[in-house]
C-alpha cells in the first residue's frame, strides 16, 4: 500500500518466510522519488535502512548459433 501510494503501479511481496523481498513496478521518471520516500518511511518504522537495488527487463531467451 505504501508503495502504490507513493506512486508505484504495484508491488509483491516474496519470500517473507526467510526475510522477504518487495519487487515493485515504477514509472521510470518516478523511481528515485519513490525509492527514497519508501526507503525513509522504512528507517523511521523500523529504525533500520532498507537495502534497495533497480533492475530492468531483458529482451529474454534466444537462441544463438
Amino acid at each position: 500500500a505504501e508503495l502504490t501510494r507513493a506512486g508505484a503501479y504495484g508491488a509483491r511481496l516474496t519470500g517473507a518466510g526467510w526475510g522477504g523481498a518487495v519487487i515493485a513496478l515504477l514509472p521510470p521518471k518516478e523511481e528515485g522519488r519513490i525509492v527514497d520516500e519508501v526507503a525513509r518511511q522504512w528507517l523511521a518504522r523500523f529504525g533500520r535502512p532498507v537495502a534497495t537495488w533497480a533492475t530492468r527487463a531483458a529482451a529474454g531467451v534466444r537462441s544463438e548459433k
